[in-house]
């Protein structure tokens, strides 16, 4: 299980995200203040020292692909496991001749080309592609193969290739196509789960809504209608598309945002839901009403997550560091922020019967108030970091979202399959 890391959270000059709160009280009809029941990790926690600039280093998985279109590949894998950045980096492939002949018929060789790498805990790394397209010319003799990225090099050896009448071949750069699954929400009977892809698609497993074609490119949460038969998904933008049985309440679309939103809840009725941003700021729209939040407020860690009230009148946020918010009727139940985390939190998720579930990237979960234990993937050796958890309708489960697509259900929450089988 995850152990974690955390400092106290004060309070301090306001900044855009609290601003920003009070206007979207402004904005939307309906939205009253609160009175907010900020709780605060032990002082004299401490996080780890932030990594130093947007690190990485370049790990070989190997040379991929058949004749003719092949590939070179290697998986940037960030310093800490807390990162969040995006670089921009030269990368530059070439195919050298073991004997010093140089070729003839390699095309852009050598070949540089700009690379944007972001890294986010629960996100999948970048993977950075050197494709060798050949057609039975050059290697006529045994070479090698190289990837550089920001000063990092990774080698492989390439055979030599018969003719058959092709006389060119060639090299290029790119990054692996690699959506992240963001965001799952169980249907409300248990039957099923709809979730998200961080490029917008919607999937389904079990009696899940049918997905839509096209959704929002920015996706990034999901929430079940209560009806069972819809959704509704938020972008990073603060744009809101519903779908089915999920009515369409506002949005923080077209306002200045701080940073990108992170998370979702609807309010037990359906008639509204709660937006959260990473600096914290809540959104509340409909029937949802607003009872604080930590925009203005410095944070050690970004807010990663939010879930509502069983009674909808209050609601919990979670950062990073495990440090948990309660507002309005939500009860303070304790956190992981004076832990000492092996990964960071990643989502939070609320018990019908009263307390909450905390999901880190490595698959730990952390029980508290009235929520029970049922299990993690702490032990497992996990293909991708997990980005999401979603309670079971009865509260004696919850299911855990990997970032490729796997889900691991536990205690009640059932297993229907999963997007990346």
């Amino acid at each position: 299980m995850s152990t974690g890391w955390r400092t106290t959270v004060t309070r301090g000059s306001r900044r855009g995200g609290h601003s920003r709160a009070l206007l979207a009280l402004v904005l939307v009809a309906g939205v009253m203040a609160g009175t907010a029941a900020l709780h605060v990790a032990p002082a004299g926690s401490a996080l780890p020292p932030p990594p130093p600039g947007c690190g990485f280093t370049l790990v070989s998985e190997g040379y991929l692909g058949a004749a003719g279109s092949e590939y070179l590949s290697a998986r940037a894998v960030p310093v800490s496991s807390f990162e969040r950045c995006t670089t921009t980096v030269s990368a530059t492939g070439s195919l050298t001749p073991d004997d010093g002949v140089a070729y003839t018929n390699v095309a852009d060789n050598p070949v540089t080309q700009p690379l944007t790498l972001t890294f986010a805990p629960s996100m999948l790394m970048p993977v950075v592609l050197l494709q060798f397209t050949l057609h039975c010319a050059d290697p006529a003799s045994p070479g090698t193969l190289r990837l550089s990225v920001a000063g990092q090099t990774i080698v492989q050896a390439v055979a030599a290739q018969s003719c058959n009448g092709a006389t060119w071949a060639g090299l290029s750069i790119g990054l692996e196509p690699n959506s992240s699954y963001t965001g799952i929400a169980s249907t409300p009977d248990g039957g099923g789960y709809v979730g998200i892809v961080d490029q917008g698609d919607v999937f389904t497993e079990g009696n899940g809504a049918p997905s839509p074609t096209v959704t929002d490119p920015t996706g990034t949460a999901i929430a079940s209608a209560p009806s069972g038969a819809g959704y509704w998904v938020a972008g990073t933008d603060g744009s809101v598309y519903s779908y089915g049985s999920a009515g369409f309440h506002g949005s923080a679309y077209g306002l200045h945002l701080n940073d990108p939103v992170v998370g979702i809840a609807s309010t037990p009725d359906g008639g509204g839901y709660w937006l959260v941003a990473s600096d914290g700021g809540v959104f509340a729209y409909g029937s949802a009403g607003f009872f604080g939040s930590m925009g203005g407020h410095p944070l050690n860690a970004p807010v990663v997550g939010i879930a509502g009230t069983p009674g909808g009148k209050g609601y919990w946020l979670v950062a990073a560091d495990g440090g948990v918010f309660s507002f309005g009727d939500a009860a303070f139940d304790g956190s992981a922020g004076s832990l000492l985390l092996d990964a960071p939190v990643t989502g939070i998720a609320a018990d019908p019967h009263g307390g909450y579930w905390l999901a880190a990237t490595d698959g730990g979960v952390f029980a508290y108030g009235a929520a029970g234990f049922f299990g993690s993937a702490a032990t497992l050796h996990l293909a991708a970091p997990v980005s999401a958890i979603t309670p079971a309708p009865d509260g004696a489960g919850y299911a855990l979202l990997g970032a490729d697509g796997g889900i691991f259900a536990y205690g009640s929450a059932g297993f229907f399959g999963s997007p990346n089988t």
